[in-house]
């Protein structure tokens, strides 16, 4: 089977994919129907309650502010949860630019066997976790067991309001698997891991790894000299850049603002690749053809008092071009999904 490349002559991006990133999937069942929107919030509410419980050092974790908090640089819960800059060590983050607010080292997904958005009674899925650099997958561990917590934990009242029921907590979780990269001379390709592999392994892969594993995708070719591409918007896209109109430079332009967000604070390296004026003149060459609807949807969050929207853009868009040279920065994309809101699953897309 062909794999996607790195290599090309007009663009370097191979720094920016030294990222490293672990996935782990944890399966699960449903005892009530379940509309996933609202399963990846109530799962992030949960985790981050569990994971304050037990590392903040304070017996009032509850109503305590995190903020100008004096434990900051030796709390777990703010470096895997909800960083600030202050609680990144210079090991773990390079001397460019950065947010004030940092991205999350994690995001959430719910991987179903189709594109439903429905879940019935007795339905299967997993929780994909997804962790972004060398210390958050080193603390694997608590992650790991306050997710199964959070879904073992989770009240039926979130999904089934003025229903009477006899069940108070609706899902199952069953097991954690970790999905690697396998490369190797004669075979690349994405493996799946039991959970005696997770408990001696507190590594990830490189960005770079994961895109060399992954098979090339089918490209429908128009003609000799262009092809056609399908991406599918799985979950809503909060992308500013794309709001008015949606293009295949604007695109990738979205998959380098957040490889790089990344790269600033979860590499201790600040090398963001290069990127010249070629680069853009010829994914400015792709035409883009989309069928897109905005989806308005929100979940109260009771943390901070307020409706967070986590609609956005969702449907499907169709590359035609020379888009080969670009599938390694689409692959890795997928990977760790773009936009905003990704720990509440938004920005999920798959090339099909």
């Amino acid at each position: 089977m062909k794999q996607i490349s790195l290599e090309n002559k007009f663009y370097d991006a191979k720094p920016l994919l030294e990222l490293e990133i672990a996935k782990y999937r944890l399966s699960f069942s449903t005892k009530i129907p379940v509309n996933i929107k609202s399963l990846t919030p109530v799962i992030r509410s949960r985790l981050g309650y569990i994971l304050k419980g037990r590392f903040c050092p304070f017996q009032d974790y509850q109503t305590v502010s995190c903020k100008n908090c004096s434990k900051a640089s030796d709390c777990l819960y703010i470096k895997l949860f909800s960083p600030t800059l202050d609680s990144i060590t210079a090991q773990f983050k390079g001397n460019g630019r950065s947010h004030s607010t940092p991205p999350r080292p994690y995001s959430l997904d719910i991987i179903l066997k189709n594109f439903n958005s429905e879940m019935i009674v007795e339905d299967t899925g997993q929780v994909e976790l997804t962790l972004i650099g060398r210390k958050a997958i080193q603390y694997q561990r608590p992650m790991l067991e306050s997710i199964f917590h959070a879904m073992a934990s989770i009240h039926t009242s979130h999904f089934l309001r003025n229903v009477d029921t006899d069940i108070t907590n609706p899902f199952i979780p069953f097991f954690w698997e970790k999905v690697i990269p396998f490369n190797n001379d004669e075979i690349q390709q994405i493996i799946v891991k039991g959970e005696d592999y997770i408990a001696v392994n507190t590594s990830g892969h490189t960005l770079e790894e994961w895109v060399n594993a992954l098979p090339l995708p089918e490209s429908k070719y128009g003609s000799k000299f262009f092809s056609l591409l399908d991406i599918k918007l799985r979950t809503p896209f909060q992308l500013e850049r794309i709001q008015e109109k949606i293009t295949f430079t604007t695109f990738l332009q979205s998959i380098l603002s957040r490889l790089r967000d990344l790269k600033r604070i979860y590499h201790p390296d600040n090398d963001m690749g290069d990127f010249p004026k070629t680069f853009y003149e010829k994914s400015d060459l792709v035409s883009t053809f989309s069928n897109l609807e905005i989806v308005n949807y929100s979940w109260y969050s009771h943390a901070q008092k307020k409706n967070i929207h986590i609609g956005g853009l969702i449907g499907d868009l169709i590359f035609k071009g020379d888009i080969e040279p670009f599938l390694s920065l689409l692959a890795a994309g997928s990977l760790i999904g773009i936009g905003k809101k990704t720990v509440y699953g938004l920005g999920r897309f798959e090339i099909v």
